[in-house]
């Protein structure tokens, strides 16, 4: 029996090369070589939606039967041309062995003299099969290209400013999740370039039935110790593809000692005889180890791949996607391998049939190698087989091209028209990816949309969470709000919570921020849930989460503070996008986190180079919120955005930016003039809330002059809905470009006819001015205040708080007059200083400063940390608060006259003539307080 197998395989080989197959073994003769020589090749593998079992073993038992025939008609003296003819229509796909197998034919005693019926000329081209000489092997180094750079973000709104808020980044793709080796096969020996072992033919036999009647780990593992040694690359191939088959789902070799032995052996032995191995060896031994997810160290993936790269030319189509497929899952990218496979596949791809073609392009996203090329070639080849795709497949060719950011309308209109045709039979990951990969890609397809959402909600139960947080990811990226699909999918979710990865719950909570979904009691327990799997989370899912919960309002001290802890080893590898993000969500829920605002800063300024304008523009309005000033970092910050401004930049970007320079007093420098005129230009496409922060930065910053002054009403007045914050900001804009024009004309700001003051347009001037009389009387008096107010007294200053200018428009906090000037102390709490040290006051407070000196009035400010370092004695504080006051005054006051006070202890202090403290006031103390 073992002759006529070997003639059989001789016999075939030659038919083969005779009807021009590429050498290609018939199914019928892999068969009865596999039944007589326990030399099994792994079935194809199917994944799920790929087919059924009856199908497959009704393949199987055609395969069994064609076997059977082959081996009676060749008993019987069937002739080459009938054999050729009877296994001319044989379904299954092509076995290569190499010409090697034929000489180890030969060489156990199988001779053509033997065989009447084999021609002179088929025994001659025969003969050639086995000339190992001829045999070559080309080694292609092959550079990997780089990825295409993304583009901007579909999704994300301009800048992020006081009352708005952009998309961050979009989450990473859907995981590997239940895709599986898509095809397999088994190891078959051949002779490598000349030089190469040649097995020994019969125990190598020998040794492979005993490897593949093995039934535990164990028992395979005592054969490896005992007769390892004389193993070769086709004993060692078959064991290693045996492995999966004996240990059971991924994950058991690093539960089981015996199994993680038995492995970690295997890949000694191959890593010994790599280059031995020939290609169908290489990827077959390579799926075992992706298929078990598990390789002793990435030492094995390096030896296969550059032994991959020497024996390209030899490798199949189904050989190629065994190969890629289980790099993904052993998680090793080589360049050079993927470049050199990308030469091939474009070289053959032809010969791909479509699960292969889908498992090739399938990795090569998931491993995010770009070659743009293959892509357009497979692409077209993806075309012309899109009616044989099953459904797993379509949807792993669709989700390849997404992720890979190669879109062309066309070919995606084409794949998602047989989606349409099979949805019905999708599976709930297949479903998932689609609509992942319509969001990713940016293709809108509504009515497709929506019958992926009707399909999920038909069996919402089998869906897994990831599957699920994906959906919602998709809809919150293409916009698509469904309030029912939303509400049954958060459902699902909050009730398997604990399944939940942290990359499920980041991107799950990203997406309701998105659709504005914000729901108390569900919120409460994923925050729950984002605390106890905190230290699993990667930096762009703690950007994420944290950008989601200020979103949705939800305060929650003990978590921003995990998260801010979390975060803090891991910010260098948080992109620009999540810097920005991550300072977002802290400045808007005013939650001051010293040492990761701190590290946060230093990170912007070294990453600023990667800043987009709207990432400078959050960033900046983020630190000037958190009341986190560094010039070095506000430079850089603006440094970046300017560069950025003659490519166009955003009207919220410039506005909030703006509203930051001006907040932290920081000044425009060399860029003032560029930025201003950006400003300028831009006031038309602005917003309500963009216009007056505009207007309020130039005020603060002296840059509002008459033109732009009449720009600003006139835009306001095609604006609606102004907010009481943004009413406050123009009018407080009109004040200071009246206090600005003044200086300009040397004048007092009294004196100043109205009609040279612009105002804000009617009725708005007069709105805007009420409610700021009513701000200025509606007033709270501090404790350091009154403290100050009562050590005034002590030394012998009699004084008011709250008093109102001439104008009304202003309440002193402690107002008395020295020599007839009236004297105003503005005592400054913690919230007008940064939180960053040194502590110096933000703009509000110099600005506040000028717009009362131009109304007559000499201030003193006097800070917390001021009082803070005055003595704790009473009188001692009194005495020594004087002295502060006197010296801003400074040297030119004219002090009346000293008494001795009758309880200052001996300490000399000014004295004063008092009528009422302010008698030029003509609107009284603020509240009637005298």
């Amino acid at each position: 029996m073992p002759q006529k197998a070997q003639f059989l395989l001789q016999l075939a080989q030659a038919a083969a090369r005779e009807t021009r197959q590429q050498a290609a073994l018939p199914q019928v003769a892999v068969n009865v070589w596999d039944t007589l020589t326990g030399s099994h090749a792994p079935p194809l593998q199917q994944q799920p939606g790929s087919g059924s079992r009856a199908q497959h073993k009704e393949e199987q038992q055609r395969s069994v039967a064609a076997s059977a025939a082959a081996s009676d008609r060749l008993s019987s003296g069937l002739g080459l041309l009938h054999i050729s003819k009877s296994l001319a229509g044989q379904d299954a796909a092509p076995h290569h062995y190499p010409a090697h197998l034929l000489a180890q034919a030969h060489l156990a005693g199988s001779h053509w003299g033997q065989h009447p019926h084999l021609t002179g000329s088929i025994a001659a081209d025969t003969a050639a099969l086995y000339d190992t000489s001829s045999h070559t092997q080309h080694q292609q180094q092959l550079a990997g290209l780089p990825r295409h750079p993304a583009a901007a973000l579909p999704g994300l709104s301009g800048g992020l400013g006081p009352l708005q808020s952009c998309l961050p980044l979009r989450p990473a793709a859907p995981g590997l999740g239940s895709l599986d080796a898509n095809n397999r096969s088994g190891s078959s020996g051949s002779l490598g370039p000349g030089g190469m072992r040649k097995p020994r033919y019969n125990n190598s036999i020998s040794l492979n039935k005993q490897i593949m009647n093995t039934h535990s780990a164990r028992e395979l593992h005592t054969i490896v110790r005992s007769k390892g040694a004389g193993f070769d690359f086709f004993n060692i191939s078959s064991a290693i593809a045996r492995v999966p088959k004996l240990v059971g789902p991924a994950g058991g070799v690093q539960n089981d000692s015996t199994a993680k032995a038995l492995v970690d052996d295997l890949a000694s032995l191959m890593a010994s005889n790599i280059n031995t191995f020939d290609a169908r060896g290489l990827a077959n031994s390579a799926w075992a180890f992706g298929k078990l997810k598990y390789a002793p160290n990435q030492k094995l993936p390096q030896l296969i791949a550059a032994a991959a790269i020497t024996k390209m030319d030899a490798f199949s189509a189904q050989n190629l996607s065994n190969l890629l497929w289980s790099f993904v899952y052993l998680h090793h990218r080589d360049e050079a391998l993927m470049a050199a496979v990308a030469k091939k596949v474009v070289s053959k791809v032809t010969e791909f049939k479509p699960q292969e073609l889908a498992n090739v392009v399938w990795a090569f996203a998931s491993m995010d190698h770009y070659e743009p090329h293959l892509m357009d070639v497979v692409g077209a080849r993806a075309l012309a087989l899109v009616d044989q795709f099953k459904e797993q497949e379509l949807s792993n060719v669709v989700w390849a091209f997404a992720k890979l950011h190669h879109y062309e309308q066309g070919l995606f209109a084409h794949l998602l028209a047989a989606v349409k045709a099979k949805l019905p039979h999708f599976l709930p990951q297949g479903v998932s990816n689609i609509a992942w990969a319509l969001a990713t890609a940016g293709h809108r397809d509504e009515p497709l949309f929506e019958q992926l959402l009707a399909h999920c909600l038909s069996d919402i139960g089998s869906y897994d969470v990831q599957g699920l947080s994906n959906l919602l990811w998709a809809c919150a990226t293409l916009g698509h709000r469904d309030p029912t699909f939303l509400q049954a999918v958060l459902q699902e979710c909050t009730a398997r919570i604990e399944r939940m990865s942290s990359q499920n719950l980041s991107n799950a909570l990203w997406a309701c921020a998105a659709l504005g979904h914000a729901d108390s009691r569900m919120l409460g327990t994923w925050a729950e849930a984002v605390l106890h799997k905190l230290d699993m989370f990667e930096p762009q899912g703690l950007s994420n989460t944290a950008w989601a919960f200020a979103k949705l309002g939800f305060s929650s001290p003990v978590l921003f503070e995990a998260l801010a802890e979390a975060a803090l080893g891991k910010l260098d590898a948080f992109t620009a996008q999540g810097l920005s993000n991550t300072a977002w969500a802290y400045a808007t829920m005013g939650h001051y986190h010293p040492a990761l605002v701190q590290q946060l800063a230093e990170q912007v300024a070294r990453q600023v180079s990667a800043f987009n304008a709207q990432n400078c523009s959050m960033s900046a309005w983020a630190f000037a919120t958190l009341r986190h000033y560094h010039p070095a970092l506000f430079d850089a910050l603006l440094e970046q955005l300017a560069a950025q401004l003659p490519a166009g930049v955003e009207p919220q970007n410039i506005a909030n930016s703006l509203w930051a320079f001006a907040r932290a007093g920081h000044p425009l420098g060399v860029h003032t003039e560029p930025l201003v005129a950006a400003a300028k230009a831009l006031l038309p496409q602005m917003n309500q809330q963009e216009l007056c922060n505009t207007a309020w930065a130039l005020g603060v910053l002296g840059q509002l002059d008459r033109d732009t002054w009449q720009q600003f009403c006139n835009c306001l007045r095609n604006v609606q809905g102004l907010t009481p914050e943004g009413v406050h900001q123009a009018f407080h804009a009109q004040l200071m470009l009246h206090s600005q024009l003044a200086r300009e004309a040397g004048v007092p700001l009294a004196p100043l006819p109205a009609e040279q003051l612009p105002t804000l347009p009617e009725p708005l001037h007069s709105h805007a001015h009420y409610m700021w009389l009513t701000s200025a009387v509606d007033v709270h008096i501090s404790k350091l205040q009154a403290d100050v107010s009562a050590a005034l007294l002590v030394a012998g200053i009699p004084n008011s708080m709250e008093w109102l200018t001439d104008d009304g428009l202003f309440s002193i906090d402690i107002a008395f007059q020295v020599d007839g000037q009236p004297v105003a102390v503005e005592v400054d709490g913690s919230h007008h200083y940064t939180n960053s040290t040194p502590h110096i006051p933000l703009s509000e407070v110099l600005v506040r400063r000028r717009l009362l000196q131009d109304r007559g009035w000499k201030v003193v400010n006097i800070g917390y940390l001021d009082w803070e370092m005055l003595p704790d004695d009473q009188q001692t504080k009194a005495a020594a608060l004087l002295q502060l006051v006197a010296s801003e005054l400074g040297p030119n006051t004219n002090w009346q006259q000293w008494v001795e006070s009758p309880n200052d202890g001996g300490i000399r202090m000014p004295a004063f003539t008092w009528g009422d403290p302010l008698t030029s006031s003509i609107w009284g103390p603020a509240g009637g307080q005298a």
